[in-house]
């Protein structure tokens, strides 16, 4: 029993290492060429079948449907496969701390996706990013997490809202995620997933890939309409995304 049972978790992190593989093929030789609706679908169907291969079961809850035009999309942040539970159903750019450049293989995948590094230590830098992202947010959407780090999820840190000036200047819609990873057999938060502490990539990978039984739940809320809301400053729209989220996690 041990034996079968070691014989399926390997067969499961040979088709993470296919998965991977493919993933830098693509980006290397068909990207290039690819124009960008292309690449979301590409990217889209990646994260998707990662999803598969972890074993992670997705459950969106969108009661007031999903966007339909670019906008910034701000989430509560549990793992590093959250940006992957994301991108498999609402394909967007994301704002990554800037370490996340250097991390092995996905450091690499998510510079040929179009990820924004931010130097959270530089006034300047942040700035930059947000005068980039008001200009992008005209034909593409951003997710953000503005916590600044991971949580293992069963509370929320007071929303940063120096990112949600690139909504203010751009008049972008502004929708919130909630996203929880629950047991799919007692229902209950598991923190399996969550990415703490000086826990490495490798780790998290493997408590995920060996649990098979997580189901992750997305909550979609609409927060700011720049055509029906009165209009509000970074810090009121901060406020009232961290709300809607604390609410629904």
């Amino acid at each position: 029993m041990q034996k079968s049972s070691q014989f399926v978790r390997y067969g499961f992190w040979f088709l993470l290492v296919l998965h991977i593989v493919g993933a830098l093929l693509t980006l290397s030789v068909l990207f290039p060429i690819m124009n960008s609706n292309s690449r979301q679908i590409h990217s889209s169907r990646w994260s998707k079948w990662l999803l598969r291969i972890a074993g992670l079961r997705l459950r969106v809850e969108a009661p007031q449907g999903l966007p339909n035009q670019p906008c910034l999309m701000v989430s509560n942040h549990i793992s590093w496969i959250d940006t992957h539970v994301i991108n498999s159903f609402m394909p967007v750019c994301f704002v990554a701390k800037s370490e996340v450049a250097s991390w092995p293989i996905f450091g690499w995948i998510s510079k040929k996706i179009g990820t924004l590094f931010i130097r959270r230590e530089s006034a300047r830098h942040a700035k930059q990013i947000v005068e980039q992202m008001a200009h992008d947010l005209s034909h593409k959407s951003f997710c953000i997490f503005p916590e600044g780090t991971t949580t293992e999820g069963s509370s929320l840190l007071p929303f940063k809202a120096s990112l949600f000036e690139s909504a203010v200047i751009s008049q972008a819609p502004v929708w919130s995620l909630a996203i929880q990873y629950r047991s799919k057999i007692t229902g209950e938060r598991s923190q399996t997933p969550a990415f703490v502490g000086d826990m490495g990539i490798l780790e998290s990978m493997e408590k995920i890939m060996t649990d098979r039984q997580l189901e992750v739940r997305v909550v979609v809320l609409p927060t700011f309409d720049p055509l029906r809301d009165q209009p509000l400053n970074r810090t009121h729209l901060a406020q009232k995304s961290y709300e809607l989220v604390s609410s629904a996690i």
